[in-house]
């Protein structure tokens, strides 16, 4: 009997921790996108609200594109910056966000514009 507890709240511990993590849902201009024009904006949605600390757009060869990105000061789930007009080439975005359990996540994700 105290087996199949322990097993029980263990289970429970890795569900309940799993949760807790925040995931990227939806990203715009999705990962591998082949877009024909410049898009207007990136956005980045999430399954929990976390703080966005840092995100940047730069083209594979390393060239930083600026735009109007600045550290979240307050927890949300959905985040959209206006984009300026890009150039054909290869786009990386690369993220990094705060989570609510204090933990810190990375992710990227790559588009092309014709």
């Amino acid at each position: 009997m105290m087996k199949k507890l322990l097993t029980l709240l263990f289970t429970l511990t890795i569900t309940f921790s799993a949760l807790g993590h925040a995931k990227l849902e939806a990203i715009t201009p999705s990962n591998n996108a082949m877009l024909m024009h410049s898009p207007k904006e990136l956005a980045l949605s999430f399954n929990h609200a976390v703080k966005a600390v840092k995100v940047v757009l730069k083209k594979k060869k390393g060239q930083v594109v600026n735009f109007s990105f600045k550290p979240s000061k307050h927890a949300q789930k959905q985040f959209k910056w206006a984009l300026p007009k890009l150039s054909p080439a290869m786009y990386e975005v690369e993220w990094t966000i705060l989570g609510s359990d204090g933990h810190k996540i990375k992710g990227s994700s790559e588009f092309m514009v014709h």
